[in-house]
């Protein structure tokens, strides 16, 4: 019973071993995505909701444009139709014969305070400031997505590096073994190399654990899947700008797009405050109309009229007055015996029909004023981020030349150990320390080089240029 009970055991044990090592060679034939700096940014850019966002904007500026453009050129034009009973001289029913009614009117404001011209300059500020904020949002993803290019391609080379120490150190520590057992070493030197072994492993492990997170991190960036196996090809393929700290200052105080977004803004809050002064002026239309009565649709000629309306605002209230010419034909079925021409003059006053737009004028002001203190201060913001930019350039040129000479010295440092081993002046310990020293070298250098590349990129947003890339990475 206890060798049937084992046997069943062993073979739950055989399967499930067997489904991991089958699961553990599904994931190692995933496909790889290998992607370029480029790609990365394109997919990033493409996939920023807020950058989306901005796109939308845009195309709502200029469905905004076109119609406020309809309001300047079109007028209203209205059809109606009725159809019922005749009607007397009173308006009272008098047979049980229907008719139609139909009447075509035309209304065209001609002055509006600005109102419908200010409408079209807003659309139009609207799509530039669109545009600008759209750059504005393109340029700080571009350069999130930098810096999360090279913190996995900087993963990526960090794990290489330690992934072949750590054979080295393996081979080290089995070699101390066997000088042990031949009577070479003590044993603490074993226990040594097992104790730099194991720090080493340490490094490994954790530059696993930032591999991972770094390429989690940079596929969220550009729109995939974090689980998504993906890795970056090591290039540097922004080109280096030329210049000094003042001319890329002036050129950041010409381009930046957060600047002239906040010209643009500051300039489509001027307009709104000319917009709601606008609401407080007169406004003159002109109206026309022509209708018909009859048996047969449209009906005989019955009536026009042409017709000059004036409005203004009072508080709540709206004042308005209009003079009207009108021409009525003689038709039977508004008993009208001949053509007869009479002018019509009427005024009328809305009370509390919320017309009143000073809470409106009063927040385009503040807005106003809101947005120049801004623009003012960016200015300021501006000068010292091209400085501070400007400045992290310099000092990510200057780390790799420290880093450089640390490789120099610990290759050198490490050649000379590994002759001194050879004429057994030295120990397997001292040489595989020198190796982590070089690795450690190498892997600072390799920051160095990536931070300048995400300092050149900075530098690019700071001063609002386009990227520019390598003819060779063309």
């Amino acid at each position: 019973m206890k060798k049937a009970f084992y046997l069943l055991l062993f073979s739950i044990f055989l399967i499930s071993f067997s489904l991991v090592q089958d699961i553990s060679a599904a994931e190692d034939k995933k496909e790889v995505l290998i992607l370029t700096l480029r790609e990365c940014i394109d997919m990033a850019v493409k996939n920023d909701p807020d950058a989306n966002s901005a796109l939308d904007q845009i195309e709502i500026g200029h469905l905004r444009t076109k119609e406020a453009k309809w309001d300047l050129i079109l007028p209203t034009v209205d059809l109606q139709t009725s159809y019922g009973p005749k009607l007397d001289f009173f308006g009272r029913p008098v047979t049980a014969e229907d008719i139609y009614r139909t009447k075509a009117s035309i209304v065209k404001p001609i002055y509006k305070g600005g109102e419908v011209i200010t409408t079209y300059r807003l659309g139009k500020r609207e799509i530039d400031r669109a545009q600008y904020d759209y750059l504005q949002k393109a340029t700080g993803v571009t350069e999130d997505t930098i810096k999360d290019y090279y913190n996995l391609l900087s993963a990526q080379e960090n794990l290489r590096y330690y992934q072949e120490l750590h054979k080295e150190a393996e081979q080290t520590v089995d070699l101390l073994h066997k000088k042990f057992r031949l009577g070479a070493v003590i044993w603490v030197d074993v226990l040594e190399g097992e104790t730099k072994l194991n720090e080493i492993k340490y490094e490994l492990i954790k530059a696993q654990g930032d591999l991972k997170v770094a390429a989690a991190s940079l596929n969220e960036r550009i729109g995939l899947d974090p689980g998504t196996r993906s890795q970056v090809v090591r290039e540097s393929p922004i080109q280096p700008i030329e210049g000094d700290i003042e001319q890329f200052i002036s050129l950041a105080l010409r381009e930046r797009p957060d600047l002239l977004y906040e010209k643009e803004n500051s300039e489509f809050n001027r307009l709104r405050v000319k917009l709601n002064k606008s609401k407080q002026l007169p406004s003159v239309s002109i109206a026309g109309s022509y209708s018909w009565e009859g048996d047969d649709f449209p009906g005989q000629q019955s009536e026009w009229a042409v017709m000059v309306n004036l409005s203004y605002s009072l508080f709540d209230s709206t004042l308005s007055s209009d003079v009207s010419q009108n021409q009525l034909y003689k038709t039977l079925y508004n008993f009208a015996r001949e053509d007869a021409q009479y002018d019509v003059e009427g005024i009328r006053l809305s009370i509390f029909d919320g017309s009143s737009n000073k809470v409106d004028l009063e927040t385009a002001r503040a807005e106003y004023r809101l947005s120049s203190n801004r623009l003012a201060q960016l200015k300021r913001t501006i000068t010292r981020e091209v400085r501070d930019a400007f400045n992290k350039l310099r000092e990510a040129e200057a780390i790799i030349d420290i880093t450089q000479k640390s490789i120099e010295f610990a290759a050198e440092k490490l050649k000379l150990l590994e002759e001194r081993l050879n004429l057994r002046e030295t120990t397997e310990i001292d040489v595989l320390e020198a190796r982590v020293e070089v690795v450690d070298a190498k892997v600072k250098n390799l920051q160095a080089l990536y931070e300048r590349s995400v300092a050149i990129a900075g530098l690019y947003k700071a001063i609002g240029k386009r990227l520019e890339w390598k003819e060779h990475q063309k």
